[in-house]
């Protein structure tokens, strides 16, 4: 996702043997933001049946350091569905 100038949010939905189902672009931002909604990630999930997801975005400006619109979505992801028993958040430089 480095050669993209504009932010990229993607779901990649899995199955239960951590298999990929599907890759979806959800959202594409702007040179620095992209506007996400959980809603947006879970209605994907629940539509391809997957059993786990894993989101991730580039930052074009190259700098892998967490926004505070990034920390902002991450609170609003893990605190809007009751059903996740367990969310695992990486950073990947």
């Amino acid at each position: 996702m480095t050669e993209y100038l504009q932010e990229h949010f993607v779901l990649i939905t899995l199955d239960t043997k951590n298999q990929i189902i599907k890759q979806h672009t959800l959202f594409i931002g702007t040179l620095n933001q992209s506007i996400a909604h959980p809603r947006d990630v879970f209605r994907k999930a629940a539509a391809d049946n997957a059993a786990r997801f894993i989101i991730a975005h580039n930052h074009p400006s190259g700098d892998h350091t967490p926004s505070e619109n990034d920390n902002e979505f991450t609170t609003r992801l893990t605190t809007s569905e009751p059903y996740i028993t367990r969310l695992n958040i990486f950073s990947i430089s």
